[in-house]
C-alpha cells in the first residue's frame, strides 16, 4: 500500500499551471510603452490593441448609471411604444405602487387610445405594459403639463419646509441666548439641518 503522506497532492490550479508550463507562453498582443493606458492620471475613453490579426480600436461607452432611469425620467419607454407627444412616460415599480399608489399617473394599457406597442412580448396578461416579465415595472403616463405643475408644487413645498427648518433653528438660537435653558447656556452660532440648502446668516439663500 503506497504511503499517501509522501504522495504530492495536485489540485486544479496545479494542473493548470503544469499545462501552461508544458505548452509554453503565447503572446496574445502587445501594448506600446508610450500607450496612454500605462500613463498616470485620467485615462482616455479610447485605446488600441495590436495583435497578430491586426489592430483593434476600443472605445468606452458611458457608465451604466448615467443611462439608467432616475426619479421621473422620460426613460426608454418610447423605444417600445408609440404614444401622443404630450405624454410623459414613467416605469413604476409594483412594490412602490402598492405602498404609494399611482400618484396621478395612469397605466398605459393595451386599449388606451393613441397607443401602439412595438414589442408584443411586453404585453402582460393583466393588460398592462411591463418590462422584466409579469412582475416587472408597469408603464404609466401623465400629461407633460401635469407633470410640470406637480414639479412646481413639489418645489414650493420643499421651499416651505426649508424655511420652516431655518426659522426653527433661529428660534432655538434666540431661546438659548435669552436664558431659556439656563443662565450659563448660550449659543453663538447655529447650522441649519443638513437636508436643506438654506443659510441661517442669510435666510434668503
Amino acid at each position: 500500500m503506497p504511503d499517501l503522506s509522501r504522495t504530492p497532492l495536485m489540485g486544479r490550479a496545479d494542473r493548470l499551471n503544469a499545462m501552461a508550463e508544458k505548452q509554453g507562453a503565447q503572446v496574445l498582443g502587445s501594448i506600446p510603452a508610450d500607450s496612454p493606458l500605462l500613463q498616470e492620471g485620467p485615462h482616455p475613453t479610447s485605446a488600441q490593441w495590436s495583435g497578430p490579426s491586426g489592430t483593434i480600436d476600443m472605445n468606452e461607452g458611458p457608465p451604466p448609471w448615467e443611462l439608467e432611469d432616475t426619479q421621473f425620467a422620460d426613460s426608454d419607454a418610447r423605444r417600445y411604444v408609440d404614444v401622443p407627444s404630450n405624454w410623459t412616460l414613467y416605469w413604476i415599480n409594483p412594490k412602490l405602487l402598492e405602498s404609494s399608489g399611482w400618484r396621478y399617473w395612469k397605466p398605459v394599457t393595451i386599449g388606451t387610445p393613441g397607443v401602439k406597442v412595438k414589442v408584443e412580448q411586453m404585453l402582460a396578461p393583466d393588460g398592462n405594459i411591463r418590462r422584466g416579465g409579469e412582475k416587472g415595472d408597469i408603464l404609466a403616463w401623465m400629461y407633460t403639463s401635469w407633470r410640470e405643475s406637480l414639479r412646481v408644487k413639489h418645489r414650493e413645498a420643499t421651499q416651505r419646509q426649508t424655511q420652516h427648518a431655518v426659522d426653527k433653528v433661529s428660534s432655538l438660537k434666540e431661546e438659548f441666548n435669552r436664558g431659556a435653558y439656563g443662565p450659563y447656556v448660550h449659543l453663538d452660532s447655529a447650522t441649519h439641518p443638513t437636508h436643506t440648502s438654506a443659510s441661517i446668516r442669510n435666510p434668503t439663500d
